[in-house]
């Protein structure tokens, strides 16, 4: 009989799982954390790697932001710069290089590999969603196919949001929500689209106005506010000072969703 009990609380628990991994930060549960260029970046974390997403969904992130390249053979890998430089010590650039030759590399942060986004959308399932920040132009119809298959075999699309690139908007246009600045967003509705439906109004936090905001309230589009460490820099602001003071200013105009450098994860405990 103990071991029956014991059995079904295992079952009630692992049951309950999925739906702890899906969504909103533990700590506050009106706000909605986009992890930056692909999770938790840190000394023991190279950014958009297996490692940063790992322990990004496991701290409750909404969403993680991953930065998408093609390689000379056309796959899709996670990425942030041109070349390799950075974590990898590689100076090659990412369309240089076949995806044969770039899983070869080794980060000097973690030893770990680049990874496909096939694999990332693999991680993503069932436990976060994605927010696809596509990097390049002309590039090509099997690059775009290969990230479709990805999110469509992992159950992503619909949940998909999408920053930049209008040759990725043209091919996901009524598929996924892609991002907008305000103007946009404006004659974009004027215009008669489903901005609504279509759309997320995404800035940086420094910019985002109180009549921003409501006019996106009244359109029913998402607010997502970036909160970035490099904005700052360029700003000549303090990296910590600055985003605490829009980190604040916009909670209390009721702004819920922040694609942050986890660095700022305290900001919103």
């Amino acid at each position: 009989m103990i071991r029956i009990c014991c059995c079904l609380i295992i079952a009630v628990i692992l049951s309950l799982q999925p739906e702890m991994l899906k969504g909103q930060q533990p700590e506050n549960p009106d706000v909605f954390l986009i992890a930056h260029r692909g999770g938790v970046v840190d000394e023991d974390h190279a950014e958009n790697s297996r490692a940063a997403m790992l322990s990004a969904i496991e701290r409750g992130y909404w969403m993680l932001e991953v930065d998408i390249r093609e390689t000379r053979d056309g796959r899709a890998i996670l990425h942030h710069d041109a070349d390799f430089l950075r974590f990898y010590n590689d100076p090659r650039r990412v369309e240089e290089m076949d995806w044969n030759e770039i899983k070869q590399l080794r980060s000097y942060i973690d030893g770990d590999r680049p990874i496909l986004f096939s694999e990332a959308a693999e991680l993503a399932a069932g436990r976060t969603k994605l927010m696809l920040d596509v990097k390049g132009n002309d590039l090509s119809e099997g690059f775009y196919r290969e990230i479709e298959e990805a999110l469509i075999r992992h159950g992503l699309v619909e949940t998909t949001y999408i920053l930049s690139s209008a040759q990725a908007k043209e091919y996901f246009y009524d598929r996924t929500s892609h991002s907008i600045g305000f103007n946009g967003m404006v004659e974009a509705a004027n215009a008669g689209e489903d901005v609504s439906g279509r759309y997320h109004l995404f800035m940086l936090a420094s910019q985002l106005t109180e009549e921003m905001i409501k006019k996106a309230d009244e359109l029913n589009v998402v607010v997502v506010a970036a909160v970035n460490e490099f904005r700052y820099v360029q700003a000549g602001q303090d990296t910590w000072e600055g985003a605490k003071q829009d980190v604040e200013r916009l909670l209390s105009l009721g702004v819920q969703y922040y694609q942050i450098d986890s660095v700022y994860e305290p900001l919103f405990k």
